[in-house]
């Protein structure tokens, strides 16, 4: 009896007396083993012990998972939250998650991020911290203690941060596009589309930098590569407010493209390529008659709007033509991409749902006659790895010296 006192004594001094955890189960343990060893106890008793202990051991195990599992779920729901803008709901079940499963960084970040968004500047500094530093550190902790240093009005120091965490994490394209708006904010435009294409060159599958840099060459009247990077934006997020503003912004290069002369709307200066450039004698490529008539025939009436019919043809012909008459342009890869669509069957699909926000009602009567085309299109696009398709980023060549950071 000594023994089995000892035993009890034992699960007593378990961390906060409860059976719900790994120490729990060892407390168990020694409770069978201790009594199995004394002489007073049968085998028979022993086995049912045994017994026992199996049984109460899975529930003490599988708590942790559910746990886990309401933790999770409570994180989802805080990033739906954090999305419809509901913050202060969403520290509500961050902060729940987190005190569920306290070593989950990703539920740290999330609670950060939201505390953030609420202006509780020295709360996700001080939870962000701790992930800034050792094994632990994330790209996304520098990004949010950055944020809250430029929302307490310290640009300065949050420019540093972010370089500090490009130090450490130099593929992280997010911290790219922060030091971006920061200097888009000083109105220093150029360097912050310097910023926005490194971060492309570093991470090619982050839809954000594609979008500022597409906004800031539009800005500054650079349609052509305001037009990439809003496809490029456009396959890689899919969905969403930001995907519908580059929709609308890939129409409008085409309409700013079209108010030049006819001479310039076939160099458009839209694709920069010298053999298209006013001056250059033919013969030119065979195809260049087509895409020459395919201008002339949608372009030169300027009093009309700009359809996404009209387009059709002229981006088809472009991405056949360019990639000819300039293998090495940056932009090569966006132009196989638009030739694999086109090879497949799905160029029209492909075209009517970028540009959908910008023409909805020209969608939806297209729509109505080729339903089952949208569909094919769509379930394919839905399994396809778009980079895959690009062998290099598709990025400006940085024409300026490489800047002191």
């Amino acid at each position: 009896m000594k023994d089995l006192r000892g035993a009890v004594a034992t699960t007593a001094s378990c961390p906060n007396g409860r059976s719900t955890s790994a120490g729990a189960a060892h407390c168990l343990l020694l409770i069978t083993q201790k009594i199995a060893s004394s002489q007073t106890v049968s085998r028979l008793h022993t086995y049912f012990l045994l017994t026992v202990f199996l049984c109460l051991g899975r529930g003490v195990f599988a708590q942790p998972k559910a746990i886990k599992s309401e933790a999770l779920q409570l994180a989802h729901e805080g990033d739906a939250l954090l999305a419809q803008g509901e913050y202060d709901q969403a520290v509500q079940k961050y902060s729940y998650a987190h005190k569920l499963v306290p070593s989950d960084i990703g539920y740290r970040l999330g609670l950060g991020q939201a505390w953030f968004f609420i202006k509780e500047y020295d709360k996700a500094m001080e939870l962000c911290s701790g992930l800034m530093v050792g094994r632990q550190a994330r790209a996304q902790a520098f990004q949010i203690y950055g944020n809250c240093q430029d929302g307490k009005g310290m640009t300065y120091e949050a420019l540093e941060t972010y370089r500090k965490g490009l130090l450490k994490f130099p593929q992280a394209g997010i911290l790219f596009a922060e030091i971006g708006l920061v200097e888009a904010a000083r109105g220093e435009s150029a360097a912050a589309l310097d910023d926005w294409e490194r971060g492309i060159l570093a991470q090619p599958n982050l839809p954000t930098n594609y979008y500022f840099a597409a906004r800031n060459c539009f800005e500054m009247g650079d349609y052509a590569w305001a037009g990439h990077y809003a496809e490029l934006f456009i396959n890689l997020e899919r969905t969403g407010d930001r995907v519908r503003d580059m929709s609308k912004l890939l129409m409008a290069c085409y309409e700013k493209a079209r108010r030049f002369d006819y001479e310039k709307a076939f160099q458009w200066r839209f694709y920069q390529v010298p053999v298209l450039a006013a001056g250059i004698p033919p013969p030119y490529p065979a195809t260049h008659g087509h895409l020459d008539q395919a201008y002339a025939s949608e372009f030169t009436d300027t009093s009309s709007t700009i359809g996404i019919h009209n387009l059709l043809e002229v981006r088809r012909f472009v991405c056949h033509l360019l990639p000819t008459l300039a293998p090495d342009d940056p932009a090569i890869g966006l132009w196989r991409w638009q030739q694999h669509v086109a090879q497949l069957g799905h160029w029209e699909a492909y075209t009517y749902w970028m540009l959908y926000d910008a023409r909805p009602d020209e969608f939806l009567a297209w729509f109505e006659n080729h339903g089952p085309q949208y569909e094919a299109f769509e379930s394919w696009f839905s399994g396809d790895t778009f980079l895959s398709h690009i062998k290099r980023p598709v990025a400006r060549v940085l024409r300026d010296k490489k800047r002191k950071r």
